[in-house]
């Protein structure tokens, strides 16, 4: 095995690494005991993983037959897009701040867990969403890409540039926390930047290594403080008490609530365990969750409308049918995780699911190899955004979030009008 394929092999690592962390997360009883899993619900994830992580490495063993090596990278190129990206972006953002401050009456003050029960119980009633949302959708994602471009080369970006990108993460945060709550987004995103750095063309210099350390440890914490901050204020605006408001989400849960855990929500500092409990459930719920619907459920075969609801809203928009996937119907709870495994089992059944997950694991491990050799084109420059899929995948699909994106990065590589890209002056030691 070559010296490059052996480097571009750490990548899956951080996979594998989450799927670790979570599996032992439910180990530890932080907000409860989860129930045990069944032998079957095993025996398919088990599977369902091995699939997913040999296509990847048969991914990385690709090697492009017809390269071009140019002498820099393409910094023009680079600027001009992270600027487009991030207007793009700011014209998503707005569009979402439009339909739903002024179209749906929400305004600047409605919670945005009320906004989500409201939405609900429109979407039962048969509303079947916004041609202006819907656009606001597909184009708030470029701002991933953007990051990921700068984030690539990151002293390439010129000063007026980062200025829009900033500008425009700003704006878009602002309608996140607003109206969608953005746990995903924001996670999603520190992420992908956070992979992207790995591939980054510059050469760190030891001294600035701690301190990058340090920024992206502080950067951490900030994100987990504030996904915390939304659950304490959900549930602040909705007047419940901490213990009493875990409990009832928990309740049709595989979970028992152990004395421990009622001890901590009533007594000193309910806020900040509410918020860990929280946190803990959300990242592990997702394999009992799975669990339930593998043997006590048999939901309708979904067809790409879990994974992919916009295009299933927009031919319900172009046709006047209802192409609206019925989750209250079909799944035991709805608004809850139930993995990537979960999700492409509902829209395509195991064998299904298993085809569409080794058709992901193999792209993701090319493009990974492609932006690992400094080969630049819409596929190596949707790296970042495939090994985020595969990180949040024990916990949720974020197709439904980064599929946009993806389209994002195919339309950014192809402009390079170049099947391959390499920036290889730049990036003389490669792992």
């Amino acid at each position: 095995m070559t010296r490059l394929k052996l480097g571009a092999l750490k990548y899956p690592v951080f996979i594998m690494a989450a799927w670790i962390t979570v599996l032992l997360l439910r180990l530890i009883p932080i907000g409860g005991k989860w129930g045990s899993l069944d032998d079957f619900t095993w025996f398919v994830f088990i599977i369902w993983f091995v699939v997913y992580f040999s296509a990847m490495l048969f991914g990385i063993s690709y090697k492009p037959k017809h390269t071009i090596n140019t002498n820099s990278f393409p910094v023009k190129w680079q600027n001009c897009w992270i600027t487009q990206l991030s207007f793009y972006s700011i014209i998503g953002a707005m569009l979402i701040i439009y339909e739903f401050a002024i179209t749906r009456h929400y305004g600047f003050s409605t919670p945005v867990s009320i906004i989500r029960i409201l939405e609900i119980e429109a979407a039962n009633a048969g509303f079947k969403g916004s041609w202006i949302s819907g656009a606001g959708r597909m184009l708030t994602p470029a701002l991933m890409v953007a990051w990921v471009l700068a984030s690539l080369a990151w002293k390439e970006v010129a000063k007026r540039t980062l200025i829009i990108l900033w500008t425009a993460s700003a704006v878009v945060f602002y309608q996140q926390m607003l109206f969608e709550g953005g746990r995903f987004y924001l996670g999603a995103l520190f992420v992908m930047i956070f992979l992207a750095k790995f591939f980054a063309i510059q050469p760190r210099l030891q001294k600035h290594v701690l301190i990058g350390k340090t920024l992206w440890v502080g950067f951490f914490l900030a994100v987990c403080l504030l996904f915390g901050y939304m659950f304490i204020d959900r549930y602040e605006q909705l007047n419940r008490a901490f213990y009493e408001a875990y409990e009832t989400w928990t309740l049709n849960f595989d979970l028992e609530i152990t004395d421990a855990v009622r001890s901590r929500l009533s007594g000193e500092m309910p806020g900040f365990w509410l918020a860990i409990n929280m946190l803990w459930a959300y990242v592990t719920q997702g394999l009992n969750e799975l669990n339930v619907i593998l043997l006590s459920c048999q939901p309708d075969m979904g067809w790409g409308r879990i994974n992919f609801t916009q295009i299933a809203q927009m031919l319900g928009k172009l046709t006047n049918l209802d192409f609206k996937y019925d989750s209250n119907y079909n799944m035991p709870k709805t608004g809850t995780y139930i993995t990537l495994y979960g999700a492409t089992y509902i829209d395509f059944g195991h064998v299904g699911g298993l085809i569409f997950i080794s058709i992901v694991g193999w792209v993701t491990g090319m493009s990974t190899r492609l932006l690992h050799s400094r080969y630049f084109n819409g596929l190596s420059i949707s790296a970042p955004l495939l090994l985020t899929l595969g990180i949040f995948s024990p916990i949720v699909s974020l197709v439904l979030n980064l599929w946009p994106a993806f389209c994002w990065a195919l339309l950014v590589g192809w402009t390079l009008k170049l099947s391959y890209y390499r920036a290889s002056s730049i990036a003389t030691n490669v792992l």
